[in-house]
């Protein structure tokens, strides 16, 4: 019987390295910790859902209605069209969403959603700033913000 040339084998070794790399690396990250104020936080932006996110901060393709009371009464993007495009998200298998939040009294967060499949990958987030003394979202720190 003769013996395995050693390089056969470190190809092997190599061959498979990069294969299980590439599986893992296209897994979802589903086990990430959950910040200990993300309750806290959702709350706040549900109290905040009728609150419209400044025009020239959204930079994201949410649909808002038409609104009376904005002034040119023309459309309007919402806090809550980003809670409901990423409830009606969430419906679906695939994709992976996430809150991040860094900072001591006022953190700076983003609520990230998105799609990562062979065809096309997009992330859609909405960043704003959290105080945790008065548990509120801070006012026009609003961003949405869609990354193709």
């Amino acid at each position: 019987m003769k013996p395995i040339p050693i390089a056969l084998c470190t190809g092997c070794i190599l061959g498979c390295g990069i294969i299980i790399g590439f599986l893992l690396a296209r897994m979802p990250v589903r086990d990430q910790p959950i910040s200990p104020d993300a309750h806290e936080i959702f709350q706040a932006l549900m109290e905040i859902s009728e609150m419209h996110i400044p025009e020239e901060s959204v930079a994201c393709e949410l649909t808002g209605g038409t609104y009376n009371r904005d002034v040119g009464g023309g459309d309007v993007t919402l806090v809550g069209d980003f809670i409901t495009s990423y409830l009606a998200w969430s419906l679906q298998e695939q994709g992976r969403g996430r809150l991040d939040c860094d900072g001591a009294s006022v953190k700076q967060c983003t609520w990230s959603y998105g799609d990562n499949s062979k065809v096309e990958s997009w992330d859609r987030f909405l960043k704003f700033e959290y105080d945790t003394k008065t548990k509120r979202i801070v006012q026009n720190t609003l961003h949405c913000i869609d990354a193709p």
